[in-house]
This record gives C-alpha cells, structure tokens and sequence, in this order.
C-alpha cells in the first residue's frame, strides 16, 4: 500500500500511475479489488473465471 500511496501521490499532473498486482488466488483479486475501490483506487482485475473484452 505504501508503494500505491506513493505512486499517487508523486504522479505527474494528467497522467495515470500504473501498478499491476499478483495474487495467489481467484478470489484475490475480486477482494482487492473491492478494497482499492473503496479506497478511491481506479482498478480492474482479470483471471481465468472472467470474461474479458477484447479491445480493436
């Protein structure tokens, strides 16, 4: 979280700071998901279980 903080708090004006997180199961990162959201974190996550938009 300190590193979330940081990256944050030391972006560049207009420009989005980019972090990607690893966890070790599927419903890892639904909770942290909620979590950052709940902590005005912008977040999306994606794992096996999900469908996901392909982007053209």
């Amino acid at each position: 979280m300190d590193l979330i903080h940081a990256q944050r708090d030391s972006g560049i004006q207009g420009k989005q700071a980019l972090t990607l997180v690893f966890v070790e199961t599927k419903k890892g990162p639904d909770s942290l998901e909620h979590w950052l959201c709940l902590n005005s974190f912008p977040t999306t996550t994606i794992h096996g279980d999900r469908t996901q938009q392909v982007m053209s």
